[in-house]
C-alpha cells in the first residue's frame, strides 16, 4: 500500500480536556463530540482553584474548541469560532 493511500487514524473519542496551569490532560476525560466535552469542562470548573484554565481540544488536529477560566467572581468561557472552508 502506498503512502498516499493510507487512511489517517482518528481516535474514537478525540475531544480532550487539558489543564493549562498544570500542563496535563485530565484523566478519563475523552469525549466523542465537542459540545459534550465543553459542557463537562464548564461543570468541572468550580472544583478547581481560582485562576485555573481548562481547554477543550481535538486530539487529532490539535484545534482548540474552547476555554474555561475560573476567576474570583465567576467563570469565564470562550468558545472558539468554527473555521470557514
Amino acid at each position: 500500500m502506498s503512502r498516499n493511500k493510507r487512511k489517517r487514524f482518528y481516535p474514537p473519542r478525540p475531544f480532550r480536556i487539558w489543564d493549562a496551569v498544570n500542563k496535563r490532560d485530565l484523566p478519563r476525560r475523552c469525549y466523542h463530540d465537542a459540545k459534550r466535552a465543553f459542557s463537562v469542562a464548564l461543570l468541572l470548573a468550580p472544583t478547581f482553584q481560582r485562576g485555573a484554565k481548562l481547554e477543550v481540544y481535538h486530539a487529532s488536529t490539535g484545534r482548540l474548541v474552547g476555554q474555561v477560566i475560573t476567576r474570583a467572581r465567576g467563570i469565564l468561557f470562550y468558545h472558539a469560532p468554527a473555521r470557514s472552508r
